[in-house]
């Protein structure tokens, strides 16, 4: 697949992760649709899945609420505490988490220098 370049963007995903860390993106395995969304969004901002420094974590999907609302609730908790663990024991200062509905801002390039 030929990575399409987005004019205005270029560098954009690098800064993003400069200020933020490297980026964990959540995504149930078997939802290859949301990780195909997703990675559109990371080329409108010249990253990309194969970039060493955007990674995929395996949502958890539990199979009971245990106290949460839902199950979903439980699996996004458990989700994110586990990425936030690894980053831990990495000694990572920093990371970019990320769930697999998400869009970026159409003028994100223009907001990253505030961050």
């Amino acid at each position: 697949m030929v990575q399409q370049q987005h004019p205005g963007n270029a560098g954009t995903g690098a800064a993003l992760i400069e200020a933020c860390g490297e980026m964990v993106v959540i995504n149930l395995p078997h939802r290859s649709d949301r990780r195909a969304e997703f990675d559109a969004q990371l080329r409108r901002i010249d990253l990309s899945f194969e970039d060493p420094r955007v990674h995929l974590f395996a949502a958890v999907r539990p199979d009971d609420p245990g106290g949460f609302p839902s199950i979903g609730a439980r699996g996004c908790f458990m989700s994110h505490l586990g990425i936030l663990q690894q980053a831990r024991d990495s000694g990572a200062e920093t990371v970019l988490i990320c769930e697999d509905d998400l869009d970026f801002a159409a003028d994100l390039p223009a907001r990253i220098s505030a961050l």
